[in-house]
């Protein structure tokens, strides 16, 4: 889902008179099917939810701290 210089635009023009700008917003305006927007959005539910749940590992696993130690051993044997 790229992001082209029309959707830039239309990012921009949401803004408010003080430069705020939401995601809900962003999501609101995308709903549109006609949205330069409408195309970076996952609309398939199923989908977006799995994705979701995937970033959410992914936060998961970034406060996870994991240790691995490994020792060799060598035996010769003759």
């Amino acid at each position: 889902m790229r992001l082209t210089e029309e959707a830039i635009q239309e990012i921009k023009a949401l803004e408010d008179r003080r430069g705020r700008l939401t995601p809900e917003q962003v999501v609101e305006a995308a709903r549109d099917e006609s949205s330069p927007l409408h195309d970076c959005f996952e609309w398939n539910d199923g989908t977006a939810a799995h994705k979701y749940r995937v970033e959410q590992a992914r936060d998961l696993l970034k406060r996870v701290k994991i240790e691995v130690e490994y020792h060799a051993t060598t035996i010769k044997v003759v």
